[in-house]
């Protein structure tokens, strides 16, 4: 198991402890290659990807918002994928900037 796929499990179960839970949808503003390693036997791609999280609310059980209002609305991730049984798979995902 990818390590952005054990972040994001551990992320679901805090959730779900808590009581809170996301509304909304993010949208991928931009995608910028930085590397392709065709030597790797999963042809890993390695990518700056812009997401907008403008339209996602965390909420608690009453439904009182989680988020800062402060919060910046795009993210800039670094992101790792590599192809598995002809399916792209994310192995890596990390915040690399607050704003893209």
């Amino acid at each position: 198991m990818g390590s952005a796929l054990e972040e994001g499990l551990r992320a679901a179960e805090q959730y779900t402890e808590a009581g809170a839970r996301a509304d909304g949808a993010t949208r991928v503003e931009s995608v910028q290659i930085q590397r392709v390693d065709s030597t790797d036997r999963l042809n890993a791609v390695t990518a700056y990807v812009c997401v907008d999280v403008s339209e996602v609310d965390v909420v608690d059980s009453s439904g009182r918002s989680l988020v800062s209002p402060d919060r910046d609305p795009r993210v800039l991730f670094l992101v790792t994928a590599g192809f598995d049984a002809d399916v792209l798979k994310i192995s890596k995902r990390s915040v690399w900037a607050d704003q893209c």
